[in-house]
């Protein structure tokens, strides 16, 4: 297995003035960046000579090569926090070199307060460690609905099988930046002010003519 092993020197000669002096042969496991796991490796020693006492003489051992690569995704996994408005990024690589191409899918459990941008990532042979970026957002979408954290789930897709199914999670919690406030009851002018609320740059107030004997709403910037 010439892919995880490699020899100094494929032959070595011995003659009459030097059969007895010692040669050395440096086996050295290849690292390659791959998760190809542990494999053992079988070494042949065949001899050629014109004495026929050292022809074709053979002879061999095994030798256990580790791996020292493992299959994963790195990124930045620690929960964050963001207001509507804002966003952070992360970035993305792998642990090892794929044997094929990988995709990694990113979604979320709420699309409605947090929007990815791209949402899927596609990783080489040759790009594999090379690192990618993601943008989460969260949107700013004028409704007080609170604040609320978001699941970001990280998949991977790929025909190599160390590479495939493999997920990851973390949590962004994405803070409200809207308010409502009832003002209460006040005299205005020809009629009753009764109520009021802000939402963002305008107010909704709902009066109460004494006349009318109706309720009437409008909005005012400030």
């Amino acid at each position: 297995n010439s892919s995880r092993i490699s020899i100094s020197k494929a032959s070595l000669t011995f003659t009459a003035s030097n059969w007895d002096t010692e040669q050395s042969v440096k086996f050295t496991a290849i690292d390659d960046s791959i998760d190809d796991g542990d494999v053992t490796v079988s070494v042949n020693i065949k001899s050629t000579s014109a004495d026929i006492n050292y022809n074709n003489l053979s002879s061999g051992f095994a030798i256990t090569v580790k791996d020292n690569d493992i299959s994963g995704i790195i990124t930045d996994t620690t929960s964050a926090t963001i207001t509507e408005g804002q966003y952070i990024t992360r970035t993305f690589k792998l642990k090892s070199q794929p044997k094929s191409n990988v995709t990694l899918n990113i979604s979320s459990n709420n699309n409605s307060r947090l929007s990815i941008t791209p949402q899927s990532l596609t990783f080489t042979s040759s790009n594999w460690n090379t690192t990618q970026s993601v943008r989460f957002t969260a949107i700013d979408d004028n409704i007080v609905n609170g604040n609320v954290d978001v699941i970001v789930i990280i998949k991977s897709s790929s025909t190599d099988t160390d590479y495939n199914n493999l997920t990851s999670t973390y949590t962004i919690t994405v803070k409200d930046n809207d308010v409502t406030a009832n003002i209460g009851t006040y005299a205005f002018s020809s009629g009753l002010f009764t109520s009021a609320r802000i939402d963002e740059s305008f107010i909704t107030i709902t009066i109460i003519h004494p006349e009318v004997k109706s309720e009437a709403a409008f909005k005012t910037t400030f």
